[in-house]
């Protein structure tokens, strides 16, 4: 049947939390990576006053990503292999290197929020410093 796939736990509950996904050696060096690119770098500020819900973050997008963490596409490949495992079937990225990852950074007094996005699937890494 087309739709099997629903029947996976991932699609019934509509998310998976995986603990220490990525190592702490890894997130470390990752965030070392970050602090150093926007240290030379300015990385855009979005922000959007919407009621009780505003954003105000910086992002990275998927074209200055090498440059920016040159080591994230083993992360990326690793999540993709693991985001269609856990879907059932094999997951695609948007075909746009742009928007097909991207690091958002919330700044002190910063603020994210959740939305909807235009994807199935989002894989999402919390890194706090």
């Amino acid at each position: 049947m087309a739709h099997d796939h629903l029947d996976e736990p991932f699609w019934r509950s509509g998310l998976a939390v995986l603990q220490d996904f990525v190592p702490q050696e890894e997130c470390t060096r990752l965030l070392a990576r970050l602090a150093s690119y926007c240290a030379e770098h300015e990385p855009p500020l979005i922000e959007r006053a919407h009621g009780d819900r505003p954003l105000r973050y910086q992002v990275i997008d998927g074209l200055r990503m090498p440059e920016a963490l040159p080591g994230l596409h083993d992360l990326y490949r690793r999540v993709g292999g693991t985001l269609s495992q856990l879907a059932g079937r094999p997951l695609v990225p948007f075909t746009s290197r742009a928007v097909a990852r991207n690091v958002n950074i919330t700044p002190p007094g910063g603020s994210y929020r959740w939305h909807y996005d235009r994807n199935a699937v989002t894989g999402v890494l919390y890194l706090n410093a």
